[in-house]
C-alpha cells in the first residue's frame, strides 16, 4: 500500500491519487422484544400483529424451527394455533443442546430454509426454544441470502436474557465454545 495524503468524503478515505481508498460501514441492529403470557393460547394475537416488521397475516405461511423436546408435549398446541389463525405454519423439530451446538445443525437450518423458499423480506423465521437452538437459528438467518430475520420465542431464562435479547449468535467449533457466529 501506498502512503498519501487522504482526504474523507463521507465514510470513505481517498488517497490523493486515487490508487486505495478505505471504506467504513456500520450495520445498525434494531428489533422489537416484545413480552406475551402465553403466546399460543388461541386468542392471544401478539404473534400476529405485535412485531410491526413483518405482521403476520391469514394466509401467510412461517418456517418453524422448534425443539423437539418441546414440539412433543407442546407441539400439537403451537400447530392448532397457527391453524386457527389462518396461518401455515411448516414445522421442523430439531434436537437443541450443546451436543449439536455446531455447524452441522446451522446447515440443517439453512437446508431447511432453502426447502421452504423463505422470501427474506416477508417470511421471517420462528425459532422457539431455549439459547442452543435461538443461536443456531439466528447463525443461519444471518448467513441465508446475506440476513433472513428471525423470530425469537425463548422457552427458558438463560433463552431469554441471552439469545432472546442478545445481538450476537454463535456455534461451537472445534474445541472452541461460540467459534463461528454473528
Amino acid at each position: 500500500m501506498r502512503s498519501g495524503t487522504r482526504f474523507k468524503i463521507g465514510l470513505a478515505h481517498v488517497a490523493a491519487d486515487d490508487s486505495e481508498w478505505t471504506v467504513e460501514a456500520v450495520k445498525q441492529v434494531a428489533y422489537q422484544v416484545i413480552a406475551s403470557a402465553d403466546l399460543f393460547h388461541p386468542d392471544n394475537t401478539q404473534l400476529l400483529d405485535g412485531c410491526a416488521a413483518a405482521p403476520l397475516r391469514p394466509g401467510e405461511r412461517r418456517l418453524v424451527l422448534i425443539d423437539a423436546s418441546v414440539d412433543r408435549p407442546h407441539g400439537e398446541r403451537v400447530r392448532r394455533w397457527f391453524t386457527r389463525h389462518g396461518v401455515r405454519g411448516t414445522f421442523v423439530p430439531m434436537r437443541a443442546n450443546e451436543a449439536v451446538k455446531d455447524w452441522e445443525s446451522v446447515e440443517q437450518v439453512i437446508d431447511a430454509m432453502n426447502t421452504f423458499g423463505i422470501d427474506r423480506r416477508r417470511e421471517p423465521v420462528i425459532v422457539i426454544r431455549g439459547g442452543v437452538l435461538l443461536d443456531i437459528v439466528g447463525l443461519a438467518a444471518s448467513l441465508y441470502r446475506r440476513g433472513t430475520p428471525y423470530i425469537r420465542i425463548p422457552t427458558t431464562l438463560i433463552g431469554l436474557v441471552d439469545a432472546g435479547v442478545g445481538v450476537k449468535t454463535g456455534v461451537n467449533y472445534g474445541n472452541g465454545k461460540n467459534r463461528l457466529g454473528s
